[in-house]
């Protein structure tokens, strides 16, 4: 994730990103589109 000094917001934003994908996806939506 780099050396960036928001790295626990980076953390929890790739967290959130991938909690969306897989509601889409149970949705029946293409995860990739975000």
């Amino acid at each position: 994730m780099g050396e960036c000094h928001y790295q626990s917001g980076n953390y929890e934003a790739m967290i959130i990103a991938e909690t969306c994908r897989q509601v889409l996806k149970d949705a029946g939506v293409n995860p990739d589109r975000i």
